[in-house]
């Protein structure tokens, strides 16, 4: 990997920064002015962060996502599409303006039915895990080539999938965290699969229950020990999520 590289993006634009020649040219998957347009009129509903992932596996592999997942083997010059719309395309909710229905304005931070979070199996290359702002978790394990939607089955509708984490200790483990704070739903959602998403096991004992959760990761030195970021403070779990307990100590109530 070249730590002179920089990726950054914002709405549906993404530049490559070479902090040794200045250079900074824009590598957007498609060039597309989405201010002011409802979600269901772009080409591309990007997340205002959307996710971008270089591949533990090969640093010349390059990853984003929309509402389709998206690579690059050559610096982001040139995307393929690897993946037909992961979401559930609600075109009834999309909204007549930008933002709807959660918030009407010209911004475009709102789209919905998008990508909210990709990650690669850092043990098993072309294994790539993707969870949507509308409740779905889709898994390919065959570097794009099909896919099959694994969502946990209780696992409401228009649950945001915050984080994909998948264990760099167990092939089949994976760690999910979502939470439905826009519906009024303030409860933490919390999910592990240890057969790639066959079967899913809720682990929020410990959790307070309006404490909704952004963020759940494995430590990569010791299997089962996780953290969980939530609305007001993180929590630890030693026992692979079957009990939390506060990591919050001093930490002032804050988002994790």
């Amino acid at each position: 990997t070249d730590g002179n590289v920089v990726y950054a993006n914002d709405r549906s634009r993404m530049v490559r920064f070479d902090r040794e020649t200045g250079q900074a040219p824009h590598i957007s998957v498609w060039p597309e002015w989405v201010f002011g347009t409802p979600a269901k009129d772009v080409k591309y509903r990007f997340y205002y962060s959307f996710p971008v992932l270089l591949s533990p596996h090969d640093p010349g592999v390059l990853y984003t996502a929309a509402q389709y997942v998206f690579r690059s083997t050559d610096e982001g010059q040139s995307w393929d599409t690897i993946s037909p719309d992961l979401t559930r395309n609600r075109q009834d909710v999309m909204g007549e303006i930008s933002g709807g229905p959660i918030s009407s304005n010209a911004s475009s931070l709102f789209h919905v039915s998008l990508i909210r979070t990709l990650a690669e199996s850092p043990l098993k290359k072309g294994e790539l895990w993707v969870g949507t702002d509308d409740g779905t978790v889709q898994v390919s394990r065959d570097g794009g080539d099909s896919w099959r939607d694994v969502s946990p089955p209780d696992l409401p509708e228009w649950t945001t999938i915050t984080a994909i984490d998948v264990s760099p200790h167990r092939r089949g483990t994976v760690y999910i965290s979502g939470e439905r704070h826009r519906v009024s739903d303030r409860a933490p959602y919390l999910y592990k699969t240890t057969d790639y998403g066959n079967t899913w096991q809720r682990i929020t004992n410990g959790i307070r229950e309006n404490d909704y959760s952004w963020v759940i990761r494995e430590d990569p030195v010791r299997p089962g020990l996780l953290y969980a970021g939530t609305e007001t403070g993180a929590y630890v779990s030693f026992d692979a999520g079957d009990s939390w307990q506060s990591l919050q100590r001093n930490l002032p109530p804050v988002m994790v």
